[in-house]
């Protein structure tokens, strides 16, 4: 059996972490409607309020920007922290007022922070917020579809990934200047102007946009929302399977943030205690797969 491990460990190792599944927001389930317990895309609550407690602290504005059933949101708010959710989907919207309601009339012995609610689109944020964010903490949405596919995209992002790679290794990219995350942003949008997307509905629902080059546009909003200089993002994602390979999607991510303009500060991997039943038949029926048994977190900061 051969564990896959991202590229983006040869730019900074990273520390795996390990916790126990928490399926139903595990201890935090009281603070959820029972549809939201239900759905089946949840973050391991235990890795987000490792998340929490590590990376923000006590009275920042912590931001979800894709929040979807909003546990980064609740968390935060219980560890004192000003929450803010922001999520494009109606139902997700709900859940997350019913669970805002549930914190605010739980008595706690701690401290408690606020919990505002939005609903918009991340590809927005800067249209969307009054101020900035001390912190975002987010998992993008992802919905396997040919609209992924973008290797032009990703060579006019990236032209000289092997180079910089190099540069990550020998300390040099120390002395490089980042790509400012205006003039990134500009050339994404008159090469994107025309098949621009009026009114999605999703990030996971896209037609004429593909995932990478809309991820792009919310990379971007987070790093001009970010508090300047030193906001920092984490964001939680997984590698995924093609056609039998593996898709490095945190390396990817990784290089569309260090366009916009982020630092990489650290690099954390969350080992799977359990895989999808359909996972188990899939490396059950072609054992030479590599197989995924972590998701990542990358950790970065605006300079």
């Amino acid at each position: 059996m051969t564990e896959f491990k991202s590229k983006i460990e040869e730019l900074k190792p990273a520390k795996e972490l390990n916790f126990v599944s928490t399926p139903g927001f595990g201890i935090y389930k009281k603070f959820f409607p029972k549809e939201a317990v239900a759905h089946p895309a949840k973050m391991n609550c235990l890795l987000l309020e490792y998340l929490i407690e590590h990376f923000t602290t006590s009275g920042d504005t912590v931001l979800d920007c894709m929040a979807g059933s909003g546990s980064t949101a609740i968390l935060a708010a219980l560890h004192n922290r000003q929450a803010i959710a922001v999520e494009l989907e109606g139902k997700f919207v709900d859940w997350i007022q019913q669970a805002r309601g549930k914190v605010l009339g739980a008595p706690t012995v701690s401290p408690k922070g606020e919990i505002s609610v939005i609903k918009g689109d991340a590809r927005n944020l800067s249209g969307l917020l009054d101020g900035h964010a001390d912190s975002i903490v987010t998992s993008p949405p992802y919905e396997g579809s040919e609209a992924f596919l973008d290797t032009d995209f990703m060579k006019q992002i990236s032209p000289d990934i092997e180079a910089r790679a190099l540069k990550y290794k020998t300390g040099a990219h120390k002395s490089q200047p980042h790509s400012a995350s205006v003039e990134a942003e500009r050339a994404y949008l008159e090469r994107t102007e025309k098949g621009r997307i009026e009114n999605p509905d999703s990030i996971g629902k896209l037609e004429k946009e593909t995932y990478l080059q809309a991820m792009f546009r919310v990379y971007s909003e987070m790093y001009k929302v970010l508090k300047s200089p030193g906001g920092r993002a984490v964001i939680v994602i997984k590698p995924f399977n093609r056609e039998k390979k593996v898709v490095d999607l945190p390396y990817q991510t990784w290089l569309l943030l260090e366009k916009i303009g982020f630092k990489l500060e650290n690099v954390l991997k969350l080992r799977l205690q359990h895989l999808s039943f359909w996972r188990v038949l899939q490396y059950r029926k072609f054992p030479e797969q590599t197989q995924i048994r972590h998701e990542y977190v990358l950790v970065v900061r605006k300079p």
